[in-house]
Order: structure tokens, then sequence, then C-alpha cells
């Protein structure tokens, strides 16, 4: 059997879109190099990817083809392109011996005892390259406190989860009253309790998506939803394609099942669907794992005229979209969230949760699809799990009973996004980013692509974040870019956001 090439080829017309007008005064040898290494660092271009060759390029820019050749090797000198002969020349990253960005599925910061401020849940990213800023942390909370004999706050800016929704603790506390109907029985579920799926139903319903309780799985979040899924669908060693950024826990549960995630660049304007559906073309994926409401982290939303233009070409080329609906609840710019992927098109699984638009410990997440698929599905979940707690079940079934997202809790997000906004505006007026109309960070783009340091230096000032690189799929790039949740309270992100900012002063990176 012939393995498909993985490695996207990049049309040359698309290369020189992307790449913009030469400065009269650069030369444009110059030009071209350092606009391809910017293309890679940003996420724009992602590794792997070949470039036009020599020739062709040399054509369309209107070069002589001895420019191109003089880019081309200034690149692979400087560790950013690898010559193939006959094949093409492959984008990559240079490794200097930077610690690998890993994200941890593991809990929050507080560190050698320090209390996270204002920290609205656990499960904290924040490995890998973000590790240095942690021992960092500690060993300034050590030294502190062996001096004052008292410890310094760290705000954790590394967790986009809010605090527990209005109703969370009643609707637990009338879990409790109903669970002796329960005790007498073996307590498994396997496919959620019925009353939960008829209540996950009926919402995708008020959205526009008929859907029947027959149609739903209840799962231990939606990582556990999405290594099902994959365990169900895929044969190991399966291609799916993820966008990049994109959030690295789902990346890792891709991998955990097995199978082999291929990067589509993502930015604030969302993706490009025909290169989507082209990169899994010659990869040979059966599938795609998608964000498109409120993506995390750029914050991006697909409009619905997208959302259909995908489905058709998804449904065209038999390719399976699994879309991640975690973030559809914290809609700040419109007063519904968004309509679903898979009111568009029926080759489309939902994969929702309950930790954003209620509370992370709640750890209750679902699964939407066709009817026919759900034996498969709850088979693969068998072997992760045997079900959902009854009583988080129960809890989250009075909870859904009433608005998932109230205008208040929904007007105190805005105005914390609104605070990080005009703080970045005001205080560090060389960073830009693209205000997102829902979700629970901003991503911003840096003066300059030192991301991980200024974490390090971030956490000597008290505040725990993650670099960009640790959303990328490569685990690499994406060095210009911070991610900057505004899930915490607002005084503790005043706070957290002064630090930020003299921190960022201290690296002259304003």
């Amino acid at each position: 059997m012939t393995v498909p090439n993985a490695s996207p080829r990049l049309g040359v017309g698309r290369f020189a879109t992307l790449l913009g007008d030469r400065p009269a005064d650069e030369p444009a040898y110059r030009w071209l190099a350092d606009q391809t290494r910017v293309l890679v660092c940003d996420g724009r271009l992602l590794p792997g990817t070949r470039l036009p060759s020599e020739r062709t390029l040399s054509t369309t820019l209107g070069l002589s083809r001895t420019t191109v050749t003089r880019a081309y090797a200034e690149l692979a000198e400087h560790g950013y392109l690898v010559p193939r002969q006959g094949s093409g020349s492959t984008l990559t990253l240079p490794r200097r011996g930077a610690p690998t960005s890993v994200e941890p599925l593991g809990s929050g910061v507080a560190v050698s005892g320090v209390a996270a401020s204002g920290a609205a849940g656990s499960g904290a990213l924040g490995a890998g390259a973000s590790d240095a800023g942690v021992a960092v942390l500690r060993r300034e909370e050590q030294l502190g406190a062996a001096s004052s004999g008292t410890e310094r706050e760290v705000y954790d800016l590394r967790t986009a989860a809010p605090a527990a929704a209005p109703g969370v603790l009643a609707a637990f506390q009338q879990a409790v009253t109903e669970l002796p109907d329960y005790v007498g029985t073996a307590g498994y579920f396997a496919t959620g309790l019925p009353a939960l799926k008829e209540q996950i139903a009926a919402r995708y319903s008020r959205r526009g998506l008929p859907t029947t309780p027959e149609q739903v799985v209840v799962t231990s979040g939606a990582l556990s939803g999405v290594a099902a899924l994959f365990r169900a669908l895929l044969r190991p060693g399966e291609r799916v394609v993820v966008e990049t950024p994109g959030y690295p826990n789902s990346m890792a549960a891709l991998r955990r099942s097995s199978a082999v995630p291929v990067g589509v660049a993502s930015t604030h304007d969302g993706l490009d669907i025909d290169v989507l559906v082209d990169t899994a073309r010659r990869s040979g994926a059966r599938a795609a794992l998608l964000i498109p409401d409120f993506h995390n982290p750029t914050g991006a939303l697909l409009d619905d005229a997208s959302r259909a233009l995908l489905c058709e070409k998804a449904a065209r080329h038999d390719l399976l979209l699994v879309a991640d609906e975690t973030m559809a609840d914290i809609h700040l710019e419109s007063p519904e969230p968004p309509t679903p992927l898979a009111a568009f098109g029926d080759q489309v699984v939902l994969v929702g949760s309950a930790s954003k638009s209620h509370w992370g410990g709640l750890r209750l997440g679902w699964i939407r699809c066709s009817a026919d698929l759900v034996p498969a599905v709850e088979a693969a979940r068998l072997s992760l799990d045997l079900g959902v707690a009854v009583v988080e079940q129960l809890a989250l079934t009075h909870a859904l009973r009433r608005p998932t997202a109230t205008a208040e809790r929904l007007a105190t997000l805005r105005a914390q996004r609104d605070l990080v906004a005009a703080t970045v505006d005001a205080e560090l007026p060389g960073w830009s980013y693209r205000l997102p109309p829902g979700g629970l960070s901003l991503w911003c783009r840096l003066p300059r692509p030192e991301a991980s340091a200024l974490v390090r230096e971030a956490a000597r000032h008290g505040v725990a974040l993650v670099p960009g690189s640790v959303f990328a799929v490569s685990g690499g790039g994406l060095e210009q870019y911070l991610r900057i949740p505004f899930s915490l309270s607002a005084p503790a992100l005043s706070v957290a956001l002064e630090r930020l900012v003299a921190a960022a002063d201290r690296m002259d990176l304003r």
C-alpha cells in the first residue's frame, strides 16, 4: 500500500499572496528569506510544507532564479528549510536546544504552597516552555518566604476557564435530593442518564439542529469524547487534520488514540477551507478536528457562509468533520450561540462540554452524532471508562434547565475581555490582536518572537503564562504569540496585567 505524502505543497499563487509587496529599498533575496521566516514563525506556513520550485517562484515573482536560489540557501543555512532533491524544499523550524513545549494534563498553578489568585479552575496549561517559568516561580516564592515569612500570590494566566456559573451549586443540591432514586440501581448509564440526554438534545434543537436523545452520548468531558470518537472511527496511524494553533490537549488526545495530527494554519480570520480540504486529500486524512466556535486560542468564529462551504466540500471529499463546541456558549457579541456546524451538513460530529458554560469541576461532556454511529462510539468509550458519575449528570440536567449563559455572566466576561484589550492598547502599543467575539482569551502578537522568554520573565513577576508554541501542532514556532485568558476576576486580572506589563517593560517588549 502506498502511503500518501503528508507534506502539504504550497501553491505559488498563495505563496506570493502571503509574501506581500517587496519594499523597493530592500534586496530581493533578503526580503524573500525574511518574509518566509516570519510566515513560518507566525504559524501561517507550517513546518513540513513544500515550497514551490525555484524556477516557478522566480517566474511568478518576477525575480531572477539566482535571487530565489540565494534566498532558499539562506533559509536552509539558518535552519528554516530542508532542501530535498526531486521532491521540493521543505520548511522546518530550527532546533536550538530550547526545552520542548508539552502541555500536561494535570492540575493548576499552586506552586510550593502559593495560592493562585483569582484562579477559576485548575486543569491549567503550561508545561515544557512554561516549565521554566514555573521553576522561576518556585525559586522566587522560596526566596520571598524565607526573607519575609509570607508567600507572594501568583496570578494564573494559563487557564482559560471561568468560575462556576450561577446556579451550579443549587443544581448540585437538587441532584443530591434525587440521588436516593438511583442508589438502588447499579449506577451505570453507558451513554448517559436519559434525562440529561433529553436536555442536551433539546438544547441542540433550540439552536436550529433537530436532535433526539438517541443521538447523544454523555462523556467525562470533551477530551474523553474526542478520544472515544477517534478510537471508534480510525485505525491506528491514520491522519487527522487539525488547526494550528489549536487546543493542545485535543492534539494529545489524538496522539493517545494512535492518530497522527496533520496541521493546517488557523488565524484570526479563521480557516482557509480549500487548504484544509487539500491537506486532507494529500495526507489521506479521513477526518478533521476543528473549533469553529470562538476558536481556542485565536477566538475566531466561522461564519454561516463558511460553515456551509466547509460542509459542502467535506461531503464532496468524504471528510468527516469533528467540531469541538466547548466555547460555543461564551458568545460575547451576539444574543445567541452560533448555529451548530452539523446544521449545515450530515458529515459532522459535535463534541460539547460543560467546562466553560457551567463549571470545569463537573467533568462532563457529550457527543452528538448520527444514531447509527452511537454503537461504535459506545463500544470505544467503554474501553476508556464505564460512564460518568450519576450525581454530576443529575446536576448538569438541572443546570441545563436554566439559561446556559446568563446575560449577567456574559457581561462580566465581556468586561474582563475589554479590560485586557484596553491594557494592551494603552500599555503595550507594539502588541496586536483581533478582539474576539467570544471565547475566553486574547491571542496577542508580540513585537518580537520572544514569547517563551516573556513567560520566564513574567514568572519572576508572579504571573503564570504559556507561550504560543504550546498551541502549535508541532510543539514549536508561534513564538511571536501569547494567549492572555480573561477568566480571572477583574481585580485579580488587573494585578496580573500590571505585572505582565512590568515583565514586558523589563524586556523592552512593549
